[in-house]
């Protein structure tokens, strides 16, 4: 069995200060918000800075101050991030009442009476 399990682990560790994209389980998602159509919600939140490791597979992560969840998460549930780093803090969908307010993104057209 030991043979079939290390055939595809990979040790995975990141410094202080990179980036990584935080997988939240559906449960841990109604915190953000509340979602009608789990099939649709971002599977991948972020990304966020890793500020330190705590212990051997968890990692301490710098989220929004908004944010109501714990900011220790295990390894398993991080995925390094790729390309160039965002110039913009990564935000969280905007809450009330433990709802997600819609926001549009553009204004496709207009008709005035």
């Amino acid at each position: 069995m030991k043979e079939y399990y290390d055939k595809g682990h990979r040790d995975v560790a990141f410094e202080p200060g990179s980036l990584v994209w935080l997988r939240l389980h559906p449960y841990r998602k109604k915190s953000i918000g509340d979602h009608l159509r789990h099939k649709l919600t971002p599977r991948f939140f972020g990304p966020f800075p890793v500020l330190r490791r705590i212990g051997e597979v968890a990692y301490q992560l710098q989220l929004p101050s908004e944010s109501k969840l714990h900011n220790v998460f295990h390894v398993s549930l991080l995925m390094a991030f790729k390309g160039m780093a965002p110039t913009v803090p990564p935000t969280l969908p905007p809450v009330e009442d433990g709802r997600v307010v819609p926001m549009p993104c553009s204004v496709l057209r207009a008709q005035l009476n």
